[in-house]
């Protein structure tokens, strides 16, 4: 068994295993992770990052109990600097800049090193920056004359007053976009920062990885352990509940719900419309998991693109106010992705019954006459007419499209608007189209 290194938002999984070969990878540590891995067996262990507010953080007591058991423990960066300068007198090796701001009260802040960061199967992708991060920046661009110490103190208060979630450089430029005496100083920062920008803390995790690699290489030695470990009642409760109830993510995505669904419950059109599509939702999603299977990494990957994309949350910083809006964390949000991925697959296995389905639909809503007279007068003109006014251009035509029917939207693509409307294939569709505009625009607006 390699060394484990519990991580998450502040560095990549394969990098960790380049940097320190044969390492176990585990996602953020909560409460127990640290000690299930010292029961294990592990040579090693090195903490980088860990959870601290929707589960209860690794507890001082578990760093020490495996220490007792003669399992070196280091840790760096974030949650693991904050655990190191804590025990640093007990035996915790810390490792990095961030460990030292701690050890020496230069840092006394937990939220200097919290992020906010998406769920494990999309890689824990940081949705916020650290207040570490931010600091060693701006200090950077200070020592390289981009910008002036009253700048960067102002920008440092700034993110240092925003909440942890919302920490980015947009929320701090625009905080300061106003001042028109630092904006040269604020775009010559953005230009440097898109070149010379870095993590702190990933530069701390790569020198822990690269410190403890070198360690075991040399053969490492257990601790020096300077306490006496004490079998306490509190810890002879926390063994039990660990045995009792192994820690799962819990997802508490519909708690406190109810409210809004009763707020939907007394609008009767819109709770038939949005009950039918849950049916609908839930029919594909358990058509995909029987057989499809569970979706691939890969696949949520693209889901989670295709939300930000849909919702035009370009960046981070958008994505986790959406979240927030929405009540969900990043259990809940891959929660959402799942489900969507699998209804989108679920509805791709029913496309051969699609037509049916859709037509039940129409004869039972009362829109079925409405929609074949129109169809029935569309044919007629078509017919009693030569001439065909629509573009041959298939973007022309689908800008035309977006135009009048579509709200005026814009980048909608002819080839997937086909897609998820069940067209056959791409020509069909913009045939259709050709008919539509021919229709409208030369036959009706000219007769």
């Amino acid at each position: 068994m390699g060394a484990v290194v519990f991580a998450g938002p502040t560095i990549r999984a394969d990098r960790i295993r380049e940097l320190l070969p044969g390492a176990r990878v585990e996602p953020p540590a909560a409460q127990g992770d640290l000690f299930r891995a010292a029961r294990r067996g592990a040579p090693a262990i090195l903490l980088i990052d860990g959870y601290f507010e929707r589960v209860p953080a690794v507890w001082h007591k578990e760093v020490l109990w495996a220490m007792a058991q003669g399992i070196p423990v280091f840790g760096a960066a974030s949650m693991g600097a904050l655990r190191a300068a804590e025990l640093a007198d007990f035996g915790m090796v810390g490792i990095g800049s961030v460990y030292e701001s701690y050890v020496t009260g230069e840092t006394t802040d937990d939220d200097e090193v919290a992020v906010i960061h998406g769920p494990r199967e999309l890689g824990f992708p940081a949705l916020s920056i650290a207040m570490v991060d931010i600091r060693a920046t701006l200090a950077a661009a200070q020592a390289a004359n981009v910008i002036n110490s009253a700048t960067a103190e102002r920008m440092a208060a700034e993110a240092k007053s925003l909440y942890y979630p919302e920490r980015n450089y947009a929320a701090i430029h625009a905080a300061l976009a106003q001042d028109t005496a630092a904006a040269t100083e604020l775009s010559a920062f953005g230009d440097w920062r898109a070149v010379h920008g870095f993590s702190q803390k990933c530069r701390d995790a790569e020198a822990a990885l690269l410190e403890v690699a070198r360690r075991l290489d040399a053969g490492i030695s257990p601790p020096e352990v300077r306490f006496d470990f004490a079998h306490t009642q509190v810890w002879n409760a926390f063994l039990q509940s660990l045995d009792d109830s192994p820690r799962t993510d819990t997802d508490a995505t519909n708690e406190g719900v109810e409210p809004i669904l009763n707020e939907l419950r007394l609008d009767p059109a819109l709770w038939v419309e949005a009950r039918r599509a849950a049916e609908a939702r839930a029919t594909a999603i358990a058509l995909a998991e029987a057989t499809a299977g569970p979706p691939t990494s890969p696949e949520l990957r693209y889901g989670a693109e295709a939300i930000r994309r849909d919702k035009g949350l370009e960046e981070a910083a958008d994505l986790a106010r959406w979240m927030a809006r929405i009540d969900l964390d990043e259990t809940g949000f891959l929660a959402l992705v799942r489900g969507e991925v699998q209804a989108e697959r679920g509805a791709e296995r029913v496309t051969g019954e699609m037509a049916e389905n859709l037509v039940a639909h129409l004869r039972v809503s009362g829109l079925y006459v409405k929609l074949a007279e129109r169809a029935s007068a569309k044919a007629k003109a078509l017919c009693e007419t030569s001439v065909r006014f629509a573009p041959h251009d298939a973007e022309a035509l689908m800008g035309w499209f977006a135009r009048t029917a579509l709200n005026g939207a814009e980048g909608i693509s002819a080839q997937l608007y086909a897609a998820e409307t069940g067209f056959v294939t791409l020509d069909a569709f913009l045939q259709v189209l050709r008919d539509e505009y021919t229709y409208r625009e030369g036959i009706r607006s000219n007769g």
